[in-house]
Order: C-alpha cells, then structure tokens, then sequence
C-alpha cells in the first residue's frame, strides 16, 4: 500500500508513481494506494498546436485574409471586411482544446476564435482570453472580425487538453478509490484543468463497480461490503446548525433489492436512523412515529379513480363504494338522528369513500 499524504504531489506513470517534490521515483508497481486528504486528478495539456503564435519575424504559417497585416511580431486587422486569420493545426472532433491568444491596441469591433468548427466568446477589448473549446470536426484555427473592428493579435496558443468519453481516468482499489474512502472525512475526488476550474469528463458516469451504461450516474458496491458502503452519502457543510449525513442504499439488515432512506441522528452524525424502506414488491414501511403532512391549500389525494382499490388495517383493498342516499321517509321519523346521519353520509361522501 502506497500512502500519499497532502504536501506530497504524485504522479502516475503507467503504475508507477513518482513525487514530482522530491523528484524521486517509485521502482516497483503498485496495486493500492491510500490517500490522506483530497485525491486531485489534473491534466497536463499537450503539445503545441500553433507555429509561429508570436509571429517572430513574420507570419509563416498563418493564413492572413484582405483585412489583416503582418506588423512588428504581431497581426494587426487593420482595414474593414470580415476576411479571418487562419491556421491549420490539426484539430481533430471530440477532443477539448486550451486556446489562449492576446487582444491589443483594441478600439471598435469584436473578435471571435474558432477551431474543430466550434466558437468561443466574441472579445471586444483589450486582454488575454483562455477557452476550451471541444471540437466537432476538424476545421481550423480560425480568428474571425466584425466589418469594421480594429484590434492586434498575438501569441496564440492552441493545446489538447482532453478528450470527451474516449479520454478518462481511472483510479481505484479493489472496488473503490482508497482504501476506507467511504468513511467521513478521508477524501475526495475531483478532475481541475490548467486554470484552476472543475470540470466534467463524459455524461455518464460510474461509481464502484458498474459501467453506468444508459445511467447518467450508476452506484454500485461490492456485494460483502457493509450497509452504507454501497449507498449514496450526502453530508452537509460540517459543524452547521442542525446538519445531517443522509444515505440511500440498502435497508439495515434486509435482503439486497430494498432501498432504504437513512438520516443522522445528530449533526454531522452518520446516517443510522432508517427512515423509511421500499421493498421491490412496492411494500414501503415508514418510521415508527413519523407522519404525512399533506398542503393546507390543495390538499393530497391517495388514488385518482374510483376504480382504484385501496384498503387501511390490511383489508382487500376494495373500488369505492357504490352511492347511499340520504335517509329520508319512514312512519317514525327521529329528526335529530336523521340529521346527524345525513351529515355522516356527507362527510363519507366529501371524503370519496362512498359515491356522490
């Protein structure tokens, strides 16, 4: 078991890992590693795509239209039209580019780049832009103005930075990443790019041991694991008034199938306490004490035709019943019980139990 502390940053090299802080490296493989902290996966981007991005000397490799010049290590569009500034570098569709450029000596007019046939943000004023930009084909690196705008370009820098679903990384131990990750408090993963932001790799994403398939996100554990080790772990911001850890995963001591609905019973407290459990035959059992609490304005309603059966105490569940008229005629009449049953039959009635 390696064991990879926060100050220490590794890198992997097939299965190898070398701390890039020391400088040294690692000679035997490794099957495991455990981390002390947050698991940080970050790519490194590739080689440069651009000849010549600082125009050093001249514009050799570009493609300047009518409205753009070469001017002292620089290309100025200087003149209207919306003729581009092109290169080729290779684009290629699915893969994610870094494209960096500068904008000087800006004053009217926007400017757009494009590469793999896919835009970024008009710029409309001096500085240096960063965009990722995921390719649909292979079209150029293309800078394209308005009619009339006048601005200078300069190093330009396009590098490969990802690739949607077929680039991914892979980490994990057995069936899950570090051992004893599932325990609060030990790490966390994530994916960040060059400029410091979060980013997601593909649509479809699985944990533990599934291909997610058609899921946007599957979760699946090793079937000898313990309750919460193949749950969803939601923990809210630690030490917050009144926070808990809620799961969704198996029921405490039921077979596998149940889905179950755990809640911390103290802040910050695993979530212990079951709150309710669904069974696949659709028996739900809810916490002893619990309630239902319905709208005051619309109200709730438990079945939606009459021909649905329900049933309470484990009777048959039975359609609603056929209609009974108010009580009226009859040689004695008890005026007050008459009154006092009609309500009876009102309220049943307003309730649905029996026909209107």
């Amino acid at each position: 078991m390696q064991v990879v502390t926060p100050s220490e940053r590794q890198v992997f090299t097939g299965n190898k890992l070398i701390n890039s802080a020391a400088g040294t490296s690692q000679s035997a493989a490794i099957n495991s590693f455990e981390v002390n902290g947050s698991l940080g996966m970050y790519t490194n981007p590739g080689a440069e795509k651009v000849t010549n991005g600082t125009f050093t000397g001249d514009a050799t490799g570009w493609t300047l239209g009518a409205a753009w010049a070469y001017n002292a290590n620089t290309v100025v569009k200087n003149a209207d039209g919306t003729t581009t500034l092109a290169q080729d570098v290779s684009a290629v569709a699915d893969e994610i580019y870094r494209v960096e450029y500068a904008v000087s000596g800006w004053s009217v007019g926007t400017v757009t780049v494009s590469v793999g046939g896919v835009s970024g943000t008009a710029r409309g004023a001096n500085g240096t832009y960063v965009e990722y930009i995921t390719a649909t084909g292979t079209g150029n690196l293309i800078f394209t103005p308005t009619n009339t705008a006048r601005f200078t370009v300069d190093t330009v820098s396009v590098k490969k930075v990802g690739k949607v679903a077929a680039d991914h990384i892979a980490a994990w131990v057995g069936d899950r990443i570090a051992s004893g990750l599932e325990q609060a408090g030990k790490g966390s993963l994530f994916v960040r790019s060059e400029d410091g932001t979060k980013h997601v790799i593909g649509d479809r994403v699985g944990i533990g041991t599934w291909d997610p398939g058609l899921a946007r996100l599957a979760i699946a554990g090793n079937a000898n694991v313990a309750q919460f080790e193949v749950s969803l772990w939601i923990r809210e911001t630690s030490g917050q008034a009144g926070s808990r850890d809620w799961s969704i995963g198996n029921a405490s001591g039921a077979a596998y199938g149940d889905l179950a609905f755990h809640v911390g019973t103290t802040a910050g407290g695993a979530p212990s306490t079951q709150v309710f459990n669904i069974t696949p035959a659709g028996v739900l059992t809810w916490i002893d004490g619990g309630s239902i609490i319905a709208g005051s304005t619309n109200g709730l309603k438990i079945g939606t035709a009459t021909t649905q059966k329900i049933g309470i105490y484990n009777a048959t569940p039975v359609v609603q019943g056929a209609s009974v008229a108010d009580a009226s005629g009859g040689a004695i009449i008890d005026a007050e019980a008459r009154t006092a049953l009609n309500a009876l039959l009102a309220r049943v009635r307003a309730f649905g139990l029996i026909a209107t």
